[in-house]
């Protein structure tokens, strides 16, 4: 049976890392470095350039250099895995961080899995998405896919044991590698767990997961009603049921308001996403920790939201990583309608978050298929 998402979320293990937040800033080698970074995607870049692409970052005064791994590109085939660049010189990841170490610049390390970036597939592995077992499946159980070109492909569900066994495979390649980078010793000195937890994007009460493992009549959400509601009598008088064991329960599947206890029921499968998507951060911060990356700290970003925090419950996906951070993606030049939303968050997540930080902020895109632009512009997105 898979490891019951409340011990996940809960476990006491913890990245050291934590210790270095300080006010809206980092402790490190007793000295104050703000948390501001530049985006350097050395996998798409000619390793020829990529010296004075942090030349730049060092001159722009950022002390912090951010880049993600991209599943895909490091990993061909299940049993594949390049970090060290022999199939290619741009995935030659010691060199590069020794670059930034020589820069004396602070590295902030994205391995996903999920990295959303502009990549096909998100960086998922084509291998991974092309297993129907392991895809999110909507109300209707038809396949779940990306929200637009690079990434509309099939999205692997969370907790399927094929999942987790290939992200622990995944995340013990990168640690191989990385952990001689890893702060103090090295210029690593943040972590990011996957990026904008939410099924890529699909996270809507009846959009996902309906995959089996979750949604089948003893399944996980099954596991879960029972860990919340202990006797299957207190549940009943909840629900107005007659349910004789929690094994017979699966998520509700459309919107019915016409009952008193309804809506209860309703909100308890959105609890279970925001639980499910907390325990997801969860279950690759423990990887990391097992592998020995402890001196770090580990960061959660959020994705855009209306409704700001459900089903990214942001104080729960903070507590299953160290810092977590709200990425701004307003449309450009911001009007009257996209500066109230970004003070809401700002002040919200004074509220809730260690630190009022922003992962991402948007201030343009290169170009990929189906959005192109001239090489000597910079636009914004627009989605």
């Amino acid at each position: 049976m898979l490891t019951c998402l409340k011990e996940m979320k809960e476990s006491a293990l913890i990245s050291k890392g934590v210790s270095l937040i300080s006010d809206n800033s980092l402790v490190l080698n007793g000295k104050s470095v703000p948390i501001l970074s530049g985006e350097v995607q050395f996998f798409r870049m000619d390793p020829q350039v990529w010296e004075p692409s942090l030349e730049h970052v060092k001159k722009l005064g950022l002390p912090i250099v951010s880049t993600y791994l991209s599943w895909r590109r490091f990993s061909k085939d299940p049993d594949q895995v390049d970090l060290s660049g022999e199939s290619d010189p741009r995935l030659n990841v010691p060199r590069f961080l020794d670059m930034c170490k020589k820069a004396q610049l602070y590295v902030t390390v994205k391995p996903g899995p999920w990295i959303c970036g502009e990549e096909i597939n998100g960086g998922y592995p084509d291998w991974l998405i092309d297993q129907p077992a392991l895809q999110v499946m909507d109300a209707q159980d038809q396949p779940v896919k990306g929200y637009q070109y690079p990434f509309q492909s099939p999205i692997p569900s969370y907790f399927h044991p094929d999942y987790q066994f290939h992200v622990r495979r995944w995340l013990e390649a990168v640690d191989k590698v990385i952990k001689p980078y890893c702060y103090p010793d090295g210029p690593i000195i943040l972590l990011q767990l996957d990026n904008e937890p939410s099924f890529a994007f699909h996270d809507r009460m009846f959009e996902s997961d309906y995959n089996p493992v979750i949604a089948r009549r003893g399944g996980l959400y099954s596991s879960w009603l029972k860990e919340k509601y202990v006797s299957i009598t207190t549940l009943n008088d909840c629900y107005e049921s007659a349910f004789t064991e929690f094994a017979e329960i699966t998520p509700p599947r459309k919107l019915e308001l016409m009952k008193g206890k309804t809506m209860v029921r309703l909100m308890d499968w959105v609890e279970f996403k925001e639980d499910i998507l907390a325990s997801h951060v969860a279950s690759i911060r423990n990887y990391h920790l097992q592998n020995g990356i402890d001196e770090v700290l580990f960061t959660i970003n959020y994705n855009l939201h209306p409704q700001l925090a459900t089903p990214n419950n942001w104080h729960s996906l903070e507590c299953a990583s160290g810092m977590g951070g709200y990425d701004y993606y307003p449309n450009l030049p911001m009007d009257v309608e996209n500066f109230i939303e970004v003070v809401q968050a700002i002040n919200y997540s004074r509220e809730v978050n260690r630190v009022a930080w922003s992962p991402e902020i948007m201030c343009g895109i290169w170009s990929f298929e189906g959005n192109e632009h001239a090489i000597d512009r910079l636009e914004s997105c627009e989605y």
